[in-house]
């Protein structure tokens, strides 16, 4: 899981910077919303292997890590991404998506930390201590459930609605950007 952080990790802070700027644009989102679409519809396409996680190797969990990489632009799904290249590696459908949400926890623990690290350097962290704890305890509470429950479908249904909700709105949206 670390190793497999590594490279998402390096690239999200030498162009911080250059990623922010993307998620300031709708347009972007949009456009990359039909990207987690593809990488889902791959991901199905896929279905699963045989690997256990006894049988991954560092290799794989690099190449899973490049896959996570996309993530950082606004509109790619990190935990579809993950997925579609831990199954194109051979994981087992229930072990890709499992080792997906696995692999976000430092991702977004170092997320967090530099969000903290911005909030002491404007000196405004005490203020808002109070108000952090409560977001940070919900999100973990509604975080958990949403992983049970998308661990739950994916090991029963398809991939192919929430490849079909991306396609959709991605579209919808440049489509009217495009026209007004």
């Amino acid at each position: 899981i670390v190793v497999g952080s590594i490279p998402a990790a390096v690239i999200g802070l030498l162009f911080e910077e250059a990623f922010e700027t993307r998620f300031a644009s709708p347009r972007y989102a949009a456009a990359f919303l039909l990207v987690t679409a593809l990488f889902l519809v791959m991901g199905e396409r896929l279905l699963s292997g045989e690997k256990k996680l006894s049988s991954m190797t560092w290799f794989d969990a690099i190449f899973i890590g490049l896959f996570q990489m996309f993530a950082l632009f606004p509109g790619v799904s990190r935990s579809g991404s993950t997925i579609a290249a831990s199954l194109l590696r051979g994981l087992d459908r229930e072990l890709a998506a499992r080792y997906s949400f696995l692999m976000s926890i430092p991702v977004i623990a170092g997320a967090g930390l530099l969000g903290v690290l911005d909030l002491i350097e404007e000196g405004n962290l005490i203020a808002q201590l109070p108000s952090l704890i409560v977001v940070f305890l919900t999100a973990a509470v509604v975080g958990y459930a949403c992983i049970t429950f998308l661990l739950q479908w994916l090991k029963e249904r398809s991939y192919y609605p929430f490849a079909i909700y991306c396609a959709a709105f991605g579209t919808l949206y440049l489509l009217a950007d495009f026209l007004f």
